[in-house]
């Protein structure tokens, strides 16, 4: 892979983690109406993007070094 699309990739990413986190205070808001687990899903999500983001900068050094 190279470094720009790793960049890219990165970039989408973080966008979309950002995209939940905003999501979560809405839900928070409105938990009574909630399907079951969503909140643990919204978590789940979060985590696993952030992982991705970790996965992508380890990569994105290890091109640029």
């Amino acid at each position: 892979m190279t470094v720009e699309k790793a960049l890219k990739l990165r970039h989408a990413y973080r966008k979309a983690s950002n995209d939940i986190t905003k999501e979560v205070p809405k839900l928070i808001e409105t938990k009574a109406n909630l399907p079951p687990r969503k909140l643990e899903m919204t978590r789940i999500q979060l985590f696993e993007t952030f992982t991705t983001i970790k996965k992508l900068a380890s990569e994105i050094e290890a091109l640029l070094c």
